[in-house]
């Protein structure tokens, strides 16, 4: 039978205090006791309550399905009228009526005075055994109080270590029995899931992982779905996709495994909790081999990959891979039909808009999942910062403004990938890529070095449209250029007057919108070779260039223009570096005046 533990703490509890971090007692508690009691044992805090469901009503059917009410005691506890006039009430009437024990923790220092807000506290003994509240300890010591805890807890509900391995043996036992008619010997687990454990097998010289779910009563529509989705992934070729060898068969439904390779790559997690962050170019090319699989997933399954967290990505400095079984890959057509599923409060974040809205979802909701993981990469962290249900306002404030969460130093070194992922992370699907295959081209020709063709033909048609018949935008162009006093004198020097400033700059600007770099371009290099131009006038240039844009843009609404400006900005940059080189070329080629005498 499983057990439960309700957590009982003020949210305020978990902020920093003065000389003293931030500490999220609630994640810290279930990573504890979840890894500890494995699958006999559950932790239920508020941040589990399932999305459009009543607080209070989920409140309190998590205290009368406990055996355990964990307090963490802290000042705001104490202060919070919602735990001393609802929550706290609901604990002691279940554990008047008998069946839950109340244990507190001190997260703060409490005297006796403080605790007469709520008195029972007074008569019931507090738990870890250290002489100082948990939010004075060092790690250390934090961590040898938590373990004392940890014991009392499974004195309480009669969990301690050898039942916990008894168990584990027995589940081992099952499936290794059941995974040896395929040669395979089973050795020890290296990591636990939701409702699973992970083994490391080996069959003939190859090294795989077995994943089997724990079984338990009420788990039988968590098992079909286990199994079904297993079946999907199983058709997927691809090699950013780990493999599945084996899935147990349809006479042997005791205890649901499957069998995969084994991948001893680091997590995208890792990577990130270690402070490495990938290079902007790997980034996009990790993005596009996922890519890759969300489209086989879509084309030959009909499923969307679903929400990506970095702890599914594993990542061998060149190639990553996904672990797809891992992730709540579902029917395109149930999507469609039923957009609207719950979640718990820890895939809160992850959510795209048409999800969290309740409309129909099609593969456009993987370039959402994808951009959301290449941003968290980027980061290093989580754009979206979800610790309860009510934080979801800050999703709605993301979906309108994604680019307000972008680093700064990725608009300016690569300008081409930001305009990339703000279109995967657009709150529209209709603004989103046309198809993931166009994504896949355009993250690929980032990754290697290349202006995408979909910016270049973007950037075209716009400045074909619109800029290059608008004399407006020629006289804002030259207007800012000429702020600087001396190119302006480079013009005034060779008598350019606007009409043929304007036909210049349009001449340029085609070259430069060649893909090639051609002919034409290379001519108009040749012309500014023969001004005395400074290094420093390329990055004014394409300033001035994308002030006289905004103005050209006003009749576009905020995302167009950052997407006109990330675009031009993208082109723009490679261009005049390939001009400023080509320049210095000719100068360094150029006899000098005194080798001619």
């Amino acid at each position: 039978m499983t057990e439960q533990i309700f957590l009982s703490y003020s949210h305020k509890d978990t902020e920093s205090r003065k000389g003293q971090p931030a500490r999220d007692w609630p994640e810290i508690f279930k990573n504890l006791l979840g890894g500890f009691f494995n699958a006999q044992l559950s932790v239920w805090s508020d941040r589990d309550i399932i999305a459009s469901t009543k607080w209070q009503e989920s409140i309190n059917r998590a205290i009368i399905k406990s055996s355990i009410a964990l307090l963490l005691v802290g000042r705001n506890f104490l202060t919070s009228d919602f735990i001393a006039k609802k929550e706290f009430p609901a604990i002691l009437r279940r554990h008047t009526a008998g069946g839950l024990n109340i244990v507190w923790v001190p997260i703060d220092k409490i005297s006796a005075d403080e605790r007469r807000r709520i008195p029972v506290l007074n008569s019931l003994q507090a738990a870890g055994g250290a002489k100082k509240p948990l939010r004075q300890l060092s790690d250390q010591e934090l961590d040898e109080a938590l373990g004392v805890i940890r014991e009392t807890l499974a004195k309480i509900i009669d969990l301690q270590r050898d039942t916990s391995d008894s168990f584990r043996a027995v589940l081992k036992s099952r499936v290794a029995e059941s995974v040896s008619s395929l040669g395979i010997s089973l050795g020890p687990d290296f990591a636990a899931g939701d409702y699973s454990i992970f083994y490391k097998a080996n069959q003939y010289d190859r090294i795989l992982a077995v994943k089997a779910l724990v079984p338990a009563p009420g788990r039988e529509s968590i098992a079909k779905d286990f199994v079904n989705r297993a079946r999907v992934v199983e058709k997927i070729n691809d090699p950013s996709a780990i493999s599945i060898r084996n899935i147990v068969p349809e006479n042997d439904p005791v205890v649901p495994w499957v069998v995969m390779d084994f991948i001893e790559d680091t997590t995208l997690a890792e990577l990130l909790k270690s402070g490495q962050r990938l290079p902007e170019k790997m980034v996009a090319k990790v993005i596009a081999q996922l890519a890759g699989v969300a489209a086989q997933l879509h084309a030959d399954s009909q499923h969307i990959m679903g929400p990506v967290q970095p702890s599914n990505v594993h990542f061998d400095g060149d190639r990553a891979c996904v672990s797809l079984l891992s992730i709540a890959n579902e029917a395109l057509e149930s999507c469609r039909v039923s957009p609207t599923k719950l979640f718990s409060v820890n895939e809160l974040p992850y959510l795209s808009p048409e999800r969290y809205y309740g409309e129909p979802i099609d593969g456009r909701a993987d370039q959402y999942h994808l951009g959301l993981l290449a941003l968290e990469v980027l980061t290093g962290t989580h754009p979206i910062s979800i610790k309860a249900f009510s934080d979801l306002k800050n999703s709605v404030a993301f979906f309108e403004s994604p680019r307000s969460s972008f680093p700064a130093e990725l608009r300016h070194k690569e300008p081409a990938l930001s305009f990339i992922i703000a279109r995967m992370l657009a709150r529209d699907p209709a603004r989103r890529w046309a198809s993931i295959n166009d994504l896949i081209k355009a993250l690929t020709q980032v990754a290697e070095g290349e202006v995408p063709d979909e910016i270049i033909r973007y950037v075209r048609d716009r400045f074909r449209a619109k800029l290059s018949k608008d004399p407006a935008f020629f006289r804002s162009f030259y207007q800012k250029l000429f702020e600087r006093a001396d190119i302006k004198k480079l013009f005034e020097d060779r008598g350019v007057n606007e009409e043929r400033q304007a036909e210049n700059l349009r001449k340029t600007i085609l070259s430069i919108l060649n893909p090639t770099v051609g002919i034409t371009f290379a001519a108009q290099i040749e012309k500014h070779s023969e001004f005395e131009i400074k290094d420093e006038y390329y990055g004014m240039f394409r300033d001035a260039f994308l002030v006289a844009l905004l103005d050209a843009d006003k009749d576009l609404d905020e995302e167009a223009r950052e997407e006109s400006q990330d675009a031009w900005r993208a082109v723009l940059d490679p261009a005049l570096g390939y001009m400023r080189e080509q320049i210095a070329i000719m100068r360094s080629a150029a006899p000098s005046p005194n080798a001619l005498t």
